[in-house]
Formats: structure tokens, C-alpha cells, sequence
């Protein structure tokens, strides 16, 4: 669905056609095109491995992007997209942890993190980006801290505005 333009009026009736271009806009407000996923299960990831999440519970998708579990959310329609991503580590106090979101392969934005001692390590990115009907969007992520460490977490995919 394109993007509705709210129709421009001057205290004047407003015609049944500013009225419904009016009414597709607020909408598109209140229920824009946005997928939410969560990794509940917590996956054990290798140390020095870079490794996709598979996602296993879908929070929330009104565009019809995902079927979990998958590693990818499948953007439906062209625009621009607020793309975020959370992940929590266990505790383990040695190198560092790092995310990575990626749109068909390639990565768009990571974080990475010295891990802390005693307490689990987090990290989060976020990025706006110009997606097209069809990109695929994954998180990728990587540890060093010579074990294997257990990871949950969540990814967002939410359509902003048209392209």
C-alpha cells in the first residue's frame, strides 16, 4: 500500500474524495506496515562463528513478512524502514559480542561490545533505510569469548514513510 497524501483543505466542506483520501491516510497511521520478531528459545552460538538468528515467535507482522521460524523478514512494499535489533548474552567476561543487520547479505549496521564480567552482555543497533518490495532483512552475530554462549533476543522491521 502507497503511502495515503492527506488532502489540503482551507475551513472549506470537505468533498467525499478529500474525505476518503483523508480517511486512507489516518489508516495508514494507525496501522502502517511494521514486523516485530523475537527469539525466545535461547540459541547457543560458537565462539568465533558468525551466525544467522532464527527467530521462533513472531510479535507482531501486519504486512505479512515473516513465517516463523526463519531467519529473515521479507519486506513487502517499497519505502523507507526504521530496522532494529536486540540481543542479550549470557555472562561471560572474555572478548566481545557483536550484531549485525544485514538487507539480502550485506550489512547495513552492527554494534559491537567488550564483554563485562559477572553480569550478561547486551547489544542493541537500529538504522533507517530505503528498502524495496522483496529485501530481506536478518541479524547476524558473532562472540569471541572462546565457549559457547547463549543468546535471545528481538528484531524489528517498521515501514516509516513511502519510498
Amino acid at each position: 500500500m502507497a503511502i495515503p497524501r492527506v488532502p489540503s483543505f482551507n475551513s472549506e466542506a470537505l468533498p467525499s474524495s478529500k474525505l476518503s483520501a483523508l480517511g486512507d491516510a489516518t489508516k495508514f497511521a494507525i496501522n502502517p506496515t511494521a514486523c516485530g520478531v523475537v527469539l525466545n528459545a535461547a540459541a547457543n552460538i560458537t565462539t568465533g562463528s558468525a551466525s544467522l538468528i532464527t527467530f521462533d515467535v513472531k510479535d507482531f507482522d501486519t504486512g505479512t513478512q515473516i513465517t516463523v521460524p526463519s531467519t529473515t523478514i521479507t519486506v513487502a512494499e517499497a519505502g523507507f524502514y526504521q530496522l532494529s535489533a536486540y540481543m542479550g548474552w549470557s555472562s561471560n567476561a572474555t572478548g566481545y559480542r557483536l550484531i549485525q543487520i544485514e538487507v539480502n547479505g550485506t550489512s547495513v549496521t552492527s554494534q559491537s561490545a567488550p564483554a563485562l564480567s559477572g553480569i550478561g552482555n547486551a547489544n542493541s543497533c537500529s538504522i533507517g533505510k530505503l528498502l524495496v518490495a522483496g529485501d530481506a532483512v536478518a541479524l547476524r552475530v558473532l562472540q569471541n569469548s572462546g565457549s559457547t554462549l547463549t543468546i535471545t533476543g528481538r528484531m524489528s522491521v517498521a515501514r516509516v514513510s513511502g519510498s
